[in-house]
């Protein structure tokens, strides 16, 4: 579990965010700093980014996950789709 911690430690680090361990987990917490408009009011509350991993095997391998708030000029084939789909 040592390792584990060290491990978790460093990914944050790399990620210049914050690091948590829960339930065999690694998570780390970012913050984006923007200003968004949602329905044409300006929200103060952006989910932060959230990048974690788990189910360490003894070979180094995991299994990755990120949940993120993007904006819609971040991926410019979102608008395609969006478009598309209306």
């Amino acid at each position: 579990m040592n390792n584990f911690k060290s491990i978790c430690e460093q990914f944050a680090i790399i990620l210049k965010g914050k690091g948590k361990i829960e339930q065999n987990s690694c998570s780390v917490s970012l913050h984006r700093n923007f200003k968004v408009l949602v329905q044409g009011r300006l929200s103060a509350s952006v989910s932060q980014v959230e990048v974690l991993f788990e189910s360490l095997d003894q070979h180094g391998n995991a299994l990755c996950l990120s949940e993120i708030a993007i904006l819609e000029e971040e991926i410019p084939s979102f608008r395609l789709l969006e478009c598309c789909v209306l």
